[in-house]
């Protein structure tokens, strides 16, 4: 997942210009579907990670039901 996760969205993400000050959402869309809780948590801790980065303004908006 790790992998998948710098390639599919770190890496992009770092491509975005510099000069962007705008920022960039990020949408998860029905995390519940996940099964597993392990996965959904480090999914979650991804995200985090990334949206300190610093270096862009992103914002996540992640959907879930109770």
């Amino acid at each position: 997942l790790r992998d998948q996760f710098q390639q599919l969205i770190v890496k992009p993400l770092m491509e975005v210009d510099k000069s962007y000050t705008s920022p960039l959402i990020i949408v998860i869309d029905a995390l519940d579907e996940c099964d597993d809780d392990a996965l959904v948590g480090e999914i979650i801790s991804l995200f985090t990670r990334t949206l300190h980065y610093g270096r862009l303004r992103l914002r996540a908006l992640i959907t879930s039901r109770p």
